[in-house]
This record gives structure tokens, sequence and C-alpha cells, in this order.
């Protein structure tokens, strides 16, 4: 078994695509990304840590409009500490808005307001810290990262069984039941590492470049006071909602990778199998960020929305199951679970019993 998956393992990994798609996802980011990202934390540090009514008092008076010492900075000091007074205005902000939705929801009794009500007060919103590598770290994932792991499991993937039927090898192959199988089991499994590794190495790639760029500084901050997350009612540092996106991601990733081996066993010909997985993925893509249309049960369900991952934590959102509320997180990343259960089931099945 160990030297059919590592067969099938070298198989797709001889894919020379791959390597040119993720060199030029890679160059796309660098062109894309801004080259003067440097780290401010410097100018955060005399600020940092608990938000006391002197901290603010002194954040007023050193950095604010009125501030005393204006006419002692350049013009590059001084937007270096516009940049730190604005950051810890709209967190104060961030703050105090979750405040105001508390008192909101205590007037209604539903459960769905109970349970958002119960999640806001759990925050701990009352620090202050530089966190512009874990900023970008974050966002990497729901940017570049679902992008670039969509992409290469898509070309690593798509003709895994139906370039076997298109060259006949098939035939050879599977013309034994008990050895067809061995060779199933070898293919997924080996797909699957596959996945695994694609995740793995934009993960690393994501978190050494962001290290190096921006620095270590603020991951203990919650994610509130990310400019996307502010709606957010769930209570994760920075560090440990890198961790629940990642393995949210990679929950996604193995479900597509699933999809797409699921695809490539019905289709004859690997183009079609490449086009029928490649609308799949960038359907939800076009639909969310480039059309902007409002989401569906069909776009909240797919991989592709899994692998993205930010659109699960933004905001409060629950679904009525048979009268048991279940967060959107927990519901759709458990369905995601069950359809990739079930396309390996199918995929197994079909290709097992297949005549050849």
């Amino acid at each position: 078994m160990k030297e059919l998956i590592k067969f099938d393992f070298q198989k797709i990994i001889s894919q020379k695509s791959i390597y040119f798609v993720a060199l030029l996802l890679i160059a796309l980011f660098f062109v894309t990304t801004s080259p003067n990202s440097v780290s401010k934390e410097v100018n955060y540090t005399p600020y940092e840590g608990k938000v006391t009514e002197e901290k603010v008092e002194l954040v007023e008076s050193d950095l604010g409009p009125i501030s005393e010492m204006a006419g002692e900075r350049t013009a590059g000091e001084m937007a270096d500490d516009y940049g730190v007074y604005r950051s810890f205005m709209h967190e104060r902000a961030v703050a105090e808005a979750v405040d105001n939705r508390v008192q909101e929801l205590e007037r209604r009794d539903t459960t769905g307001a109970v349970m958002e009500r119960n999640m806001l007060e759990s925050l701990k919103l009352n620090t202050f810290f530089y966190h512009g590598g874990p900023d970008q770290t974050v966002d990497f994932v729901n940017t570049f990262g679902f992008i670039i792991a969509g992409a290469l499991i898509l070309l690593g993937l798509f003709n895994v069984y139906s370039n076997e039927y298109a060259t006949g090898v098939d035939q050879y192959i599977f013309s034994s039941k008990r050895g067809r199988k061995q060779i199933i089991y070898a293919k997924l499994a080996a797909s699957f590492i596959y996945t695994f590794l694609v995740v793995c190495a934009w993960v690393a790639f994501d978190v050494i470049y962001y290290l190096i760029k921006l620095g270590s500084s603020g991951w203990q901050s919650p994610i509130q006071f990310i400019f996307k997350y502010g709606n957010s009612p769930y209570d994760f540092t920075m560090i440990e909602y890198f961790a629940v996106q990642v393995g949210t991601h990679l929950i996604g990733a193995l479900g597509f990778a699933a999809l797409v081996l699921f695809i490539s066993s019905l289709c004859s010909k690997p183009i079609v199998s490449f086009l029928v997985s490649g609308v799949i993925f960038g359907l939800p893509v076009v639909w969310m960020s480039i059309l902007r249309l409002e989401t569906n049960w069909f776009i909240d369900l797919s991989f592709t929305n899994i692998m993205k991952v930010e659109e699960l934590f933004l905001t409060f959102h629950v679904y009525d199951i048979v009268g048991l509320h279940i967060l959107k997180p927990i519901f759709l990343v458990g369905m995601s679970m069950i359809f990739t259960i079930v396309f390996i089931y199918v995929t197994y099945y079909y290709v097992r019993y297949r005549e050849v």
C-alpha cells in the first residue's frame, strides 16, 4: 500500500503546471502587495497594554489633533502618530459599539438575542497593541490563501481518474477488483496528503513573510480590532482565530479535493473534469467578490466559502434546525465534513464497481 501511495503521490506532484501556477500566484501577490509596508510597532509601544482613563488622556495629549507636541514633529512623524491615534480611537469605537449592542439585545428575549448577548459580554476589548502582522496574516487566508489552495488542488487532482480513462490505463489497473480497492485507497490517500501539504506550504509562506515584514506583535489582541471583524461576536484573540481559520480552511480544502476526485471519477475526459471543478470553485468567488450578490444556501455551503473562512465569523448568525439553534461556523463546517465523507464514499463505490 505504501508503494502505491508513493507512486500516486509522485504522479500528482510531477505535474509542471502546479509549479508554474504556484509561481504565477506568488508573483501576483508580490505585485499587488504594497512594497512600503513596514512595522510601526515602535510608534505604538508607549501606549500599549491595558486601556485606562489615564492612557486615553495620554493618547489625546500626545497624539490628538490638539496635541501639545504637534509643533515639535516632522510631517512623517505626525503621519505615524496619527496612524496610532486613529487605530486607538477606532478600537475604542468598536468597544463602545459592542456595549451599545449588548444594551440593545437586553431588550429582547429571543434565543438568538440571548446567545449573541452572552457572546458579546464575554469579549475583552480593553487592550491596545500594534497588530499589523496578525492583520495581514489573517487577511492572506481570505485573499490569496484560498485562491492558491483551490488552484493547486484543482490542477493536481482533476485528472487523477479521468486521465486513466482517457489513456485506457484503467483497463489494466482496475482489471482486478481486489487490486482495485487498494488502488482507490492509494489515490485517495495520495490526494489528501497532497492537499494537506499545499495548505501547509501557503500557511508557512504567509506566517514567515509577515513575521519578517511586520513583526510578531499583537497576536494577543481580539479579532474585533481587525477592521473586517468589528461586528464579530466570537471571543478569539488573533492567534486563536488564525488557528481556527487554518483548521477551517483545511477542512474546506479536503472537501474540495474530495469533490474534484468525485468529478474526475465521473469524467472520461480530463478537460471536462477541470472545467466542471473550476466552475464549481470559482462561482462563489464571482458571486460574492465580483458581482457582490447576496449569499444563499448554495454559496454558504460551498467548499469555496469554507476555504475562504471569513464569511463564517464576520457577524452573528444562527441556523434554526428543528428548534435547535446552531452557530453558523459550526453548522457549515459540520455540513462540509458530511459532504466530504459522502463524496469520498460515492467516489470509492463508483470506481470500485465501474465497468472497464
